[in-house]
């Protein structure tokens, strides 16, 4: 793996947008456009339909409205993330810095998908084609070393335990029950509260357990307390599960001598990929520090 700094007269294109830039694009460009076609559509206008009709007999138009709204609201994020996903990669291909970072970081966050299903479904036009060869072509040349770090990113990096949401939802609960409860005396008031009161022990003792769930620096991984010492050096490989149900989110970590199932408690899927991308960025100080030394 080499090391390599671009400049624009070498390159042709302006390829010195960092990958941490090149993602808050991606966001701009392809989430925040689609969640905001599914909120409207879905929750906005329906919610403004039934307002104006409901006082109104016939409801035909409020049925027809409702039903055609939903579906724009789940087929239009999806027509645009199709056409501005293309556009994201051609962008990405003659801007983007270390392509090869940009490619694998834009992945996990959900900004490009990449199976052939989806790729034949891409709206593209003839000459998006020609220049979306471009970021393909770059991908399939060798990786390179290239120094581009997130400064947004310190030097240390924390996780603490996520149990506070639930400490807040339970007292949230047990408020409810004390404020609009006729009856305080009532055993089904008494018995909820009880049920709240002991979760929010639970939570508090969990939270208090640990000082840190996942601790990461340039050496290391740390895992609740030093209970797992992962060093870099010996880290082949990384990935996350987001916990479905009452299945917690789990870590996967392969090393060279062993693969190590870390739960995560309590964090969700956005936490999770902040998770993976935060082990992204300490990986590649750590190949640019062996690189240089």
């Amino acid at each position: 793996m080499k090391y390599h700094n671009f400049n624009k007269a070498t390159l042709g294109f302006n390829q010195n947008i960092k990958v941490s830039e090149a993602l808050k694009e991606g966001v701009k460009r392809i989430n925040i456009p689609c969640y905001s076609i599914l909120i409207f559509f879905v929750f906005l206008l329906p919610a403004t339909l039934f307002y104006i009709f409901r006082h109104d007999g016939n409801n035909k138009i409020l049925i027809v409205g409702c039903i055609a709204s939903f579906i724009i609201g789940f087929i239009g994020p999806l027509i645009w993330s199709l056409i501005a996903t293309v556009k994201y990669k051609i962008w990405a291909g003659e801007n983007v810095k270390d392509i090869h970072r940009f490619y694998n970081e834009a992945c996990t966050r959900g900004l490009i998908y990449e199976g052939k299903f989806l790729q034949k479904l891409e709206l593209r036009s003839k000459k998006q084609k020609e220049r979306l060869s471009h970021f393909y072509s770059r991908l399939e040349n060798n990786k390179e070393l290239i120094r581009d770090l997130d400064d947004s990113i310190s030097k240390e990096t924390v996780f603490k335990s996520r149990e506070k949401y639930t400490i807040l939802i339970f007292s949230i609960l047990l408020f409810a029950l004390l404020f609009f409860t006729d009856e305080l005396n009532t055993r089904k008031t008494m018995f909820l509260g009880g049920i709240s009161v002991l979760c929010i022990l639970y939570s508090v003792f969990k939270m208090f357990r640990y000082k840190f769930i996942l601790k990461v620096d340039r050496d290391k991984i740390i895992y609740k307390d030093n209970k797992e010492v992962i060093y870099w050096n010996d880290v082949l490989d990384y990935q996350s599960i987001p916990g479905m149900g009452n299945t917690p989110s789990k870590l996967i970590i392969v090393t060279k001598n062993d693969n190590l199932e870390l739960e995560m408690n309590g964090f969700g899927k956005l936490k999770m990929n902040r998770i993976i991308r935060v082990l992204n960025e300490y990986k590649h100080r750590f190949e640019i520090r062996q690189q240089v030394f």
